[in-house]
C-alpha cells in the first residue's frame, strides 16, 4: 500500500563512452580547424582537461633520426618547458617512449629512482605514448602536485585510448607544416621563394 519500487542503473560507464567519443571527435576536428601546431596543442590539452585533470599538462616529441625528445608544449604550475634532451636522458617521459608503455606514479608506486620526473618532482604523474604506425612518436603527460588531483588506472586507460588520434592529428599538422614549408622555400638553398 504506501509502497514505492524503485530502479536504479549505474550510468557511469556509459557516460564515460560517451565523453571519450566526444573527445575523440574534438581531435579530429582540432587537427582539421588549427592553424598550426601550437594551436593544435591547445586544443589538444583543452580536451585532455574535460576528461581529466590536466592543469600541468605536457606534450612530448621524439626524433628519432638525432635521438631527442623535445617539448613544443609544456604548461605546468612549477617548472618551464625543459630543453631537448636526449632519449638517454634517463626522465620518465624517455622511459615511456623507450618502452612505449604508458606508465602512472603515485606516492603508492613511486617511480624507479633511476627515472626521474622532469623539473619539480610531482606527487602524481601519468604518461602515456603517442604511437604512430607501430612506432613511438612522443608522449602526452598530465601530472598533479597536490593529493587533491589524483590519476588511476581507469585515467591512464582513457588517456591511452585518445592518445592515438592526438598522434595523428599531431602527424597531420607536421605533414602540412612540411609542405607549406617545401611550397614557400627553394629546395636547394633554402631560402625563401619570392612572392
Amino acid at each position: 500500500d504506501g509502497m514505492r519500487i524503485a530502479v536504479a542503473r549505474d550510468i557511469t560507464a556509459l557516460k564515460r563512452a560517451e565523453s571519450m567519443t566526444a573527445a575523440l571527435h574534438a581531435i579530429s576536428e582540432a587537427a582539421h580547424t588549427a592553424d598550426n601546431l601550437p594551436a593544435l596543442y591547445e586544443e589538444i590539452h583543452r580536451i585532455v582537461g574535460d576528461l581529466l585533470p590536466a592543469s600541468n599538462f605536457f606534450v612530448a616529441l621524439y626524433y628519432p633520426l638525432h635521438a631527442q625528445l623535445s617539448f613544443p608544449y609544456f604548461v605546468d604550475e612549477r617548472d618551464e618547458a625543459p630543453p631537448t634532451q636526449s632519449l638517454d636522458s634517463g626522465s620518465l617521459t624517455a622511459q615511456v617512449i623507450r618502452n612505449g608503455q604508458a606508465l602512472l606514479v603515485t606516492p603508492t608506486t613511486p617511480p624507479d629512482p633511476a627515472w626521474p620526473v622532469i623539473g619539480t618532482d610531482a606527487l602524481h604523474w601519468l604518461g602515456v605514448p603517442l604511437m604512430s604506425r607501430g612506432a613511438t612518436v612522443g608522449a602526452l603527460v598530465v601530472q598533479s602536485y597536490s593529493e587533491a588531483t589524483r590519476y588511476s588506472e581507469s585515467d591512464k586507460e582513457l588517456l591511452q585510448f585518445v592518445s592515438t588520434q592526438v598522434a595523428a592529428a599531431i602527424e597531420r599538422k607536421q605533414a602540412e607544416a612540411r609542405l607549406h614549408h617545401i611550397a614557400r622555400h627553394d629546395p636547394l638553398t633554402d631560402l625563401a621563394n619570392r612572392d
